[in-house]
């Protein structure tokens, strides 16, 4: 096999990812890439198109989101692999990818790849989570220094203080009832996004579906209730969840988007289920994959014809 690795540039000085590497170079027929501006990495995939069977990404949840969204743009892509480096991590954690970077390179290097689902959205693909609205200001708003102080938990800092930032909401629809307004969205492939923030607990990333979460304004009585509920993946009259191969969501005006951490806006976006359109390096036990766990029989899914 030959592999590609495909660096974000803010890790190149890392010591011990530099000592791996050329351990691996050593025993592994590779080459490495480094970036530095926005969208090299889709420069690096369209490159790899010939001749590479598997590209390694080392980064976070921004860096894997645009080599799913470049090899998504090839007739025939190569493998996918991660090493991750980032804030949150959610994809990889529920892989089981290792959080040790030496056990994460052997995990990337020696494993096989599922065959997973990728979701459209508009023009652009999404590998884990998309969050709308007023979620969506979760990844724009936390800092980075509170990201290095407290890792994963400052989306969730960022995400409790969303839930009361009541200034310039945008309310939107989807396709399925459009006499509710909704100023928090979630559409997930994984079960999991924002430093561990539980969607579905038991979403597939290889079922063919996207589970949905869309939350109503609420007001301080209800922050109790709605909080619990959140956790205990209950609905109640805020909050509505559930599972369709396709979706349609309109704004009045431009709606925010964060698709696995990187921003967009738009005011109609289209949501549509590509299944098993990438092949993915993840653990065998992964909870992500339909063949390890059932899913609750309960769930309201709706699917196109």
């Amino acid at each position: 096999m030959k592999f590609r690795i495909i660096i974000n540039g803010k890790f190149t000085n890392d010591i011990q990812l530099k000592r791996i590497i050329e351990k691996y170079k050593s025993n592994y027929n590779l080459d490495v890439r480094v970036t530095w501006d926005a969208g090299d990495i889709k420069e690096f995939i369209k490159e790899s198109e010939v001749g590479y069977d598997r590209i390694v990404v080392v980064g976070g949840d921004g860096s894997l989101n645009e080599a799913v969204d470049g090899l998504m743009r090839l007739p025939d892509a190569p493998e996918l692999a991660q090493i991750p480096l980032g804030t949150a991590n959610d994809l990889a954690i529920s892989s089981k990818v290792p959080v040790d970077m030496e056990s994460a390179f052997h995990f990337a290097f020696t494993k096989k790849t599922h065959p997973v689902d990728v979701i459209q959205v508009n023009e652009r693909y999404v590998i884990n989570a998309a969050s709308l609205g007023q979620a969506a200001r979760v990844t724009q708003n936390t800092p980075e220094f509170l990201k290095g102080v407290v890792g994963k938990y400052a989306y969730s800092l960022s995400g409790l203080l969303a839930y009361f930032d009541t200034s310039n909401p945008v309310p939107f629809v989807d396709g399925f009832d459009n006499d509710e307004e909704y100023l928090f969205g979630y559409v997930c492939n994984g079960n999991a996004c924002g430093g561990g923030f539980s969607v579905s607990e038991d979403a597939k990333i290889d079922d063919g579906l996207m589970d949905v979460l869309l939350i109503k304004k609420f007001d301080l009585s209800s922050v109790a209730n709605v909080t619990f509920d959140l956790w205990k993946n209950n609905d109640n009259e805020y909050i509505k969840r559930y599972r369709t191969d396709s979706l349609y969501i309109e704004s009045k005006l431009n709606l925010a988007m964060s698709l696995d951490g990187e921003l967009y806006s738009n005011n109609k976006f289209y949501f549509k289920v590509l299944p098993k359109a990438l092949n993915l390096v993840m653990h065998e036990d992964s909870e992500l994959l339909c063949r390890n766990t059932s899913q609750n029989k309960d769930s309201q899914i709706f699917t196109t014809v």
